[in-house]
């Protein structure tokens, strides 16, 4: 929790309050000595929670009522004592923070005469108030940031929304695809931002069970993430751009893994709240384990893909396209890097070497949400549509001369046999190109015509330098 007037950003002012409101029930003459304690305290960390917790009770049911005791570990120690008389037992505490960091509040029922106090049933409320709201302290920066992505999601999809209707007939299925993944992205964080937005003001538990609204955003997001690995793979197969459609094989072992994947994402979300900031505490589960395996095959299926594609177009002098592929693979570059540094900085903050602070603790949750953006806006720029986005999807690329041939220098584009034939064809036709000399035959070249106006088009070499598709 944040301590009262020492809120986060945005919110510095306010109360911080614990207020407990509990009344007991199926009391009987025998319980008459009983007392209902609730217990608030401060800890430094979980871990000093832990060590302490097995001599709390003890320290609750002491018969020192002047002096509030403490363990080591414990500050800010306040103790309310309400016997059980007449039959009936009810508590209304309030505890106000001072303190940011771990506040715990226990109840316990305590006896002197017998050790089966513990079967005294109550009910009751627990209100947790921090100066921003009713959101535990570890999610409140996910108010601003899911607001933040959303809007970054909202200009990718304007962006390319624009370009899209602008080279509206040089449209390939593939555009639609990264739109539709630009739209789950805005869709999931605001449904994301909605979530967090209602609990704080409505006081909804994060778990269990979870709120409509978070269910919403866990089924949304998982499928946003599903999509975006779905639609990066395939490019990576080269569909679109080098092949007009992929093998039976691929197709069936693409739709097995990212089914895979959405479902145990949502499983793993579910059963650990990995956006709750439950996971903190909480140990891997089977979800996670098959979540951990679906990304290890996507990566490793990407980056095996992506490096025979690569080397496919460079040998095939493919430079228009081979620069597209470059720049995704040094975004992907970049995306392993940056996790690489998070998964340092989250094992380092789980062996101790640093704890979070209370207002920057969120930042644990944002790392996935954040390479999910980059990966998604890395696609959108460099598979953007252009005015030659369908020529230039399934064209072959001849160079201008000998010269040409040996350096990797872009010339003009061919149509490609890519869009017309069988997978069993590809390979050979994408290889064919080598086995016939320049000096061996002779082009004629004449503009194309516009299959609806009949006119003659030109197509000019420097139109294929142009970034996107």
């Amino acid at each position: 929790m944040f301590a009262s007037n020492r809120g986060p950003i945005f919110a510095r002012q306010g109360d911080s309050t614990i207020q407990i409101d509990v009344e007991g029930g199926n009391i009987t003459q025998d319980m008459d000595d009983w007392r209902l304690v609730v217990l608030f305290y401060h800890v430094d960390s979980f871990e000093t929670f832990s060590t302490i917790e097995d001599q709390v009770e003890l320290l609750a049911c002491t018969d020192d009522t002047e002096h509030v005791l403490a363990l080591t570990g414990m500050s800010a120690v306040q103790k309310q004592v309400f016997p059980v008389q007449n039959e009936t037992v009810k508590a209304s505490a309030q505890y106000i923070v001072n303190t940011s960091g771990w506040t715990n509040t226990q109840i316990f029922i305590c006896s002197d005469r017998n050790g089966a106090a513990e079967v005294l049933p109550f009910k009751g409320t627990m209100e947790i108030r921090n100066p921003f709201g009713l959101l535990p302290a570890v999610l409140y920066g996910m108010i601003p940031f899911s607001a933040l992505l959303t809007v970054g999601y909202l200009m990718l999809f304007g962006f390319f929304s624009v370009l899209l209707v602008r080279h509206r007939k040089q449209v390939i299925q593939l555009h639609y695809g990264i739109l539709l993944v630009l739209l789950m992205g805005t869709a999931a964080t605001a449904a994301w931002f909605y979530a967090f937005f209602r609990m704080n003001q409505t006081g909804e538990p994060v778990c269990c069970p979870y709120p409509t609204t978070f269910l919403v955003a866990v089924v949304l997001d998982t499928l946003m993430r599903t999509l975006a690995r779905l639609i990066l793979i395939v490019v990576c197969l080269g569909y679109g751009i080098v092949r007009a459609h992929l093998r039976r094989g691929e197709v069936v072992l693409v739709t097995f893994l990212s089914l895979a994947y959405f479902v145990s994402g949502i499983g793993d979300e579910v059963t650990r709240g990995t956006s709750s900031g439950i996971e903190f505490r909480e140990k891997p589960t089977a979800w996670t384990l098959v979540q951990l395996l679906c990304n290890l095959m996507f990566i490793m299926w990407i980056h095996y893909s992506l490096e025979q594609i690569i080397k496919q177009l460079s040998e095939q002098k493919q430079s228009a396209k081979l620069a597209m592929y470059k720049s995704l693979a040094w975004s992907l570059a970049g995306f392993i890097v940056f996790f690489t540094l998070l998964t340092l900085v989250a094992v380092c903050s789980r062996v101790g070497v640093f704890d979070w602070d209370v207002e920057w603790e969120w930042m644990q949750l944002v790392a996935w949400p954040v390479l999910n953006f980059i990966v998604s806006a890395a696609m959108c720029v460099i598979w953007r549509p252009t005015k030659n986005s369908s020529q230039f999807a399934f064209s072959m690329q001849l160079p201008m001369s000998a010269d040409d041939a040996e350096d990797g220098a872009t010339g003009i584009e061919m149509p490609s046999p890519f869009a017309h034939t069988s997978d069993s064809e590809d390979e050979e036709i994408f290889n064919a190109s080598d086995m016939v000399s320049r000096d061996e035959i002779e082009i004629e070249l004449s503009p194309a015509k516009d299959m609806k106006t009949g006119k003659k088009t030109v197509h000019h070499a420097d139109d294929d330098d142009e970034e996107g598709l």
